[in-house]
């Protein structure tokens, strides 16, 4: 079955980053602190219910557009700041919203019974996301690739998040700043696997 090596995931990201720090590093930086500055000024000037729901909207747009810039980075693309803020549509959106809501809910519901079942059903449900931003599915359709992509490789997602974990505690003890480049290395290799997974179960079929 399709799998991948955690350790070379993250030797990916760690040079990815470094290739790429550039523009990614700016980039993560303003889709990260603009939101964060958006809700500070909301709280200050009390926007209403609407007001927020346009917050989430944005937050959730630019949590995608990050996703979809470091898929095309890992498929070779040239990215820039001409060209990042493409390729996502209000449709994808909402489909991401449901999905992430599905996964989240399923995965709870297994966390109930017992750990074991929860950690499986969110590693098998953890790439679908990642269908939606590249490949458009809907949402049961994302689940169900996530599911059939990862089978055989839960246990190595398991660890990777583990790692990954890791590797940002590690940025966060060097006085912070190691976040600047442990935060992109983990993206990178969390976007390089699903395209590992992703190619490999297609190129099986």
């Amino acid at each position: 079955m399709a799998t991948f090596s955690t350790s070379e995931a993250i030797s990916y990201g760690w040079e990815a980053q470094k290739k790429n720090m550039s523009f990614f590093l700016p980039f993560v930086l303003v889709t990260t602190f603009v939101p964060v500055l958006i809700s500070f000024l909301l709280q200050k000037a009390g926007g209403g219910a609407f007001i927020s729901l346009l917050f989430t909207l944005v937050e959730i747009y630019l949590g995608m557009i990050v996703m979809k810039v470091t898929l095309r980075i890992v498929d070779g693309e040239t990215v820039t700041w001409n060209n990042a803020f493409q390729g996502i549509t209000g449709m994808q959106m909402v489909k991401y919203f449901f999905v992430s809501l599905v996964v989240a809910i399923a995965a709870g519901f297994a966390s109930l019974l017992i750990i074991i079942p929860g950690l499986i059903v969110s590693m098998g449900m953890s790439q679908a996301r990642y269908f939606v931003i590249d490949k458009d599915t809907g949402v049961m359709e994302s689940i169900n690739r996530s599911w059939e992509i990862t089978r055989g490789s839960r246990l190595n997602l398991f660890g990777l998040y583990i790692v990954s974990v890791l590797v940002v505690l590690l940025g966060l003890i060097c006085v912070g700043v190691g976040l600047l480049f442990a935060i992109p290395t983990v993206m990178f290799a969390m976007a390089h696997v699903y395209r590992t997974l992703e190619t490999r179960v297609v190129a099986a079929a």
